[in-house]
């Protein structure tokens, strides 16, 4: 599997070799507050924008021993992107973070690493804009930690998982929400519903749309979260993969309604019968309903391209 962004140096800095093109610039004026209850937006410009392969914000409570990490998305212009944060629990006293990025040469630039206190409100200068609510994509750094961070709230938070999904298999190492608790171990996950019902640990998976039809039938199962995912292209280096990709999208709804996506980055694909290739996939997670429902899939890129399943939730 090809490297892709893991923040506090799992894969360590990669350095930028004679000849290839500058790092991409990243300003960012440090957070020093953070609203309790709310989910802080961090911001940077990200420059030139067009040639950001990947951007984290990596996250933990101030004290505790696992980071996480949100993904940077585009979200204006002159390079600005921005990323949401779960929201901190007043009694989490600080939030300890930092940003890294990766060019289009998987060089990485990395912000030192800062803390902002946690108030029921900000005085001054240097508090994060806020959302009362929004749907948070979090990813875990180590293998075997917990699925969602310690001190947040885990209203509208979906845990990806540890980063390092195996290369082609498109199935992270664990997926909640939250509400949910993580079970012992890697590759298991325990979804507690609404009503106590325990969910599938397959659904732990990402399901392709189009692909694997039979799996999403099997782990669809009333208020549980099912992983939706739909895979581009293969292409020859992660460079002509981000030329290509550059202003596009994947786009996931149920029932004709977008869902939140959030995007595995470039990695080797191997599977089928085309080439091995680098490809990038778009993924969501849908809390299942009951019902009869289509999920369908496409990427921006190939409009005409669209994948489908149709799937019923019985209980």
């Amino acid at each position: 599997m090809l490297p892709f962004l893991a923040c506090r140096g799992l894969l360590g800095a990669l350095t930028v070799a004679p000849g290839v093109s500058a790092p991409v610039s990243v300003k960012h004026a440090p957070v020093s507050c953070l609203v309790a209850d709310r989910h802080p937006v961090i911001e940077a410009r990200l420059t030139p924008s067009d040639r950001v392969s990947r951007g984290r914000v990596c996250f933990r409570g101030q004290g505790t021993p696992n980071w996480y990490y949100v993904d940077l998305r585009p979200a204006g212009a002159n390079g600005l992107w921005s990323a949401t944060l779960p929201r901190p629990k007043p009694t989490t006293g600080a939030v300890e973070y930092y940003l890294e990025v990766l060019g289009p040469d998987f060089e990485s630039q990395r912000t030192p690493e800062k803390a902002a206190r946690i108030a029921s409100a900000c005085d001054g200068g240097g508090a994060a804009s806020v959302m009362s609510g929004a749907t948070v994509a979090v990813g875990t750094l180590t293998a075997g930690a917990p699925a969602l961070p310690a001190g947040f709230s885990t209203a509208g938070v979906v845990g990806l998982g540890a980063a390092g999904a195996a290369a082609g298999g498109g199935v992270p190492l664990a997926l909640v929400v939250g509400g949910g608790a993580v079970a012992a171990g890697i590759g298991t996950a325990v979804l507690v519903s609404g009503g106590g019902e325990t969910c599938p640990a397959s659904s732990a998976a990402f399901h392709e749309i189009g692909l694997d039809c039979e799996g999403i039938q099997r782990d669809a199962r009333a208020g549980c979260a099912l992983g939706l995912q739909v895979g581009v292209g293969r292409w020859v280096t992660p460079e002509a993969l981000r030329q290509a990709l550059a202003g596009q999208q994947g786009v996931i709804t149920v029932d004709g309604q977008a869902l939140a996506v959030t995007n595995e980055g470039p990695t080797l694909h191997t599977g089928g019968a085309e080439a091995p290739g680098i490809g990038d996939r778009a993924r969501a997670a849908w809390i299942a309903a009951h019902g009869s429902h289509v999920a369908m899939g496409f990427w921006t890129i190939h409009p005409d391209v669209v994948s489908r399943c149709a799937f019923t939730v019985a209980d």
